[in-house]
């Protein structure tokens, strides 16, 4: 199949954690807060971009960093019921005993940290926050790399998303797809898709 991986790199929301009813009561309260006509099903279309791509992409030009601010303030009210599912925590574990595991997600640093601290399994994680551009620029992946000081055949990246394979594929490194999250991208037959958290073992 493929050389065995090193370091397996996640995306969060869609991979990891489902984040959808939290995004659609934060967007939800900020359009109603800040009297705008926020959609959700544009917005949804764009997961996996940094806040200011998604926002830009759905035609919003004017003070992106108010909305994101007041987005955040919404969503922190819900992010303590955001947790790993206890069937994937498991097989992170596993995976744990044999190498190196990373993040890199579009959401900002405090609450990526805020959602993750309870578990430590994670070596090293790379937020929006942490790179000067996001995804589908590969400086995230290649920070993670840099920092663990291994090729690039040796790393996975495990996504979502059209962004996460466009990312995957800029910085070079083996793209596997989760099924389950939120973008199915059903026209690309190439590549590597997996149905069930289980099946990555099968990498290690």
């Amino acid at each position: 199949m493929c050389r065995k991986k090193k370091l397996f790199i996640f995306d969060l929301d869609g991979v990891l954690i489902d984040s959808i009813p939290n995004m659609r009561y934060a967007l939800k309260h900020t359009s109603s807060f800040l009297k705008l006509k926020l959609s959700f099903y544009k917005y949804k279309r764009f997961i996996g971009l940094p806040f200011e791509d998604i926002m830009k992409n759905m035609g919003i030009k004017k003070n992106i960093p108010l909305i994101k601010k007041k987005y955040i303030f919404f969503s922190n009210k819900n992010l303590k019921k955001i947790k790993i599912k206890k069937k994937n925590l498991k097989i992170l574990k596993k995976l744990k005993k044999n190498l190196k595991l990373a993040i890199f997600t579009s959401k900002d640093s405090k609450r990526t940290r805020a959602i993750l601290s309870k578990y430590k399994l994670f070596d090293y994680i790379v937020t929006s926050d942490d790179v000067n551009k996001g995804k589908p620029n590969p400086s995230g992946l290649n920070k993670i790399i840099n920092f663990f000081k291994l090729k690039k055949s040796d790393v996975i990246y495990v996504g979502d998303s059209f962004y996460d394979y466009k990312c995957a594929n800029n910085a070079k490194v083996m793209y596997c797809h989760a099924l389950w999250g939120y973008h199915k991208l059903k026209n690309y037959k190439k590549i590597y898709k997996i149905k069930k958290m289980e099946e990555i073992l099968d990498l290690v």
